[in-house]
């Protein structure tokens, strides 16, 4: 069994312009719901927040997770003046850039590796987050062995080479 996880991210917003998760998610994120002895919860991640379900190795329990994280965001939504955007991307106006904290400014995730052209390669940010004022909302899906390994889904996850382009098939055609 392999261990299913993601984390993808959103914008909130109001009037129309983009307004930064901090303003809306408590530091420590909001909380949902337990499973196996974890807890998902939403989170700032920049300027974006993230959804952080706890992971499974059923895809049914994994939605339930994400379907717990919106619920819980649609608590602090509840008044209607705020929304959410599922774009790939999102303009910061500056003087909403200008009011977030230098960690909300900066981009959430670290550079990671790609693997383009049949080589696996690190990517570079060659913008300045301090001054780029559009945002993108991505994520990832996340694989993992369980405690109980199996060798065959072992040997896979540690040879990107095979696995992506198999994943680039199979999310890709769903």
């Amino acid at each position: 069994k392999i261990m299913l996880g993601c984390d993808p991210e959103f914008f909130f917003k109001k009037d129309g312009k983009v307004l930064g998760s901090e303003k809306i998610l408590p530091p420590e994120g909001l909380y949902s719901g337990f499973y196996s002895g974890s807890r998902s919860r939403v989170v700032i991640d920049g300027v974006q927040a993230e959804l952080n379900p706890v992971a499974s190795t059923c895809r049914q329990v994994l939605a339930a997770q994400i379907s717990g994280c919106f619920r819980a965001v649609e608590k602090v939504l509840a008044g209607g003046e705020i929304g959410v955007s599922f774009a790939q991307a999102e303009v910061v106006a500056q003087g909403e850039m200008d009011s977030l904290t230098d960690k909300s400014k900066t981009f959430g995730c670290k550079p990671t590796k790609c693997f383009i052209g049949g080589k696996v390669k690190p990517s570079h940010v060659r913008v300045d987050p301090l001054k780029y004022l559009t945002r993108s909302a991505g994520g990832h899906i996340h694989l993992g062995i369980p405690e109980t390994r199996n060798p065959d889904v072992s040997r896979a996850l540690k040879h990107p080479e095979l696995l992506v382009p198999i994943l680039d098939l199979i999310v890709g055609n769903t």
